[in-house]
């Protein structure tokens, strides 16, 4: 027996069976939200309200857009922590530095990469010996990526400047 109506689970609304897109996961086949219902909805994650300004969640500190990572399933578009955060957070998930560490290794590097000496012009990248896993410094894009493409070998780094002194 085929039903001639559904009740849509978002809208609260009893809708002629056409109203719903199909759905083979559900037991009579048809998805628990309406079309109108789930189009509203999926308008909502691709085309998030605009933000200028938001508050990060964990360091409690209003900041521009640009200073969030975007995710598309927050109501504004934009996940609930700044970068800054976001990355302190996965440094101490990862290398079990807390952001008192983190500070005094920036400042202890004048904000400057330990490497090329170039002022961060981006969130500096940790590096970490892996072998030990014991944090080295902070390094700018660049150098972090010269020294993974290296394998973090001397012999290879000493190879590359012995080639660059080739005339």
């Amino acid at each position: 027996m085929e039903l001639a109506t559904k009740l849509c689970t978002k809208c609260n609304t009893m809708l002629p069976v056409k109203a719903f897109w199909k759905n083979r996961a559900i037991t009579d086949g048809l998805n628990g939200w309406c079309k109108k219902c789930v189009t509203e909805r999926r308008r909502k994650i691709n085309h998030p309200v605009s933000v200028d300004l938001k508050i990060c969640t964990r360091c409690k500190v209003t900041k521009s857009a640009g200073d969030f990572h975007r995710n598309r399933l927050s109501s504004d578009g934009l996940h609930s922590w700044c970068k800054e955060c976001t990355l302190l957070q996965a440094a101490w998930r990862q290398y079990g530095i807390l952001d008192e560490d983190y500070q005094q290794l920036l400042n202890a590097q004048n904000g400057k990469c330990a490497i090329c000496k170039a002022t961060f012009e981006r969130t500096p990248h940790i590096d970490h010996s892996h072998t030990t896993g014991k944090v080295r410094g902070l390094l700018c894009l660049k150098c972090n990526a010269l020294l993974g493409c290296a394998n973090d070998s001397q012999k290879i780094l000493e190879n590359a400047i012995q080639y660059l002194m080739k005339e």
